[in-house]
């Protein structure tokens, strides 16, 4: 019911890797990017622009996708810069 979002500097690329490509088993992600719980005990990533907590309010459903829709209840600014982007990656979704 609740979900976290990181927002990645431009030059985190290879740390953004390990949470977007395919990994054989869920778990362990976190232990290549220190974070500390929000308030409402999310993970937020201590080494990134900021982050958010979310409480889900929705989800869309589209063919073998589902979006989830969050209403932001915290918010963390932790530095200034450009955020890492997928077109700055070089990377393509075929999700």
């Amino acid at each position: 019911s609740r979900f976290s979002l990181n927002v990645l500097r431009a030059d985190q690329k290879d740390l953004a890797a390990v949470f977007f490509k395919p990994q054989k088993g869920l778990g362990g992600r976190f232990d290549a990017a220190p974070f500390s719980e929000g308030e409402l005990g999310l993970p937020l990533l201590d080494d990134a622009i900021g982050g958010v907590e979310c409480e889900l309010v929705g989800t869309v459903k589209h063919g073998d996708h589902t979006v989830f829709v969050g209403e932001v209840k915290t918010a963390r600014l932790i530095a200034d810069g450009d955020a890492l982007t997928m077109a700055s990656t070089g990377w393509a979704y075929g999700g």
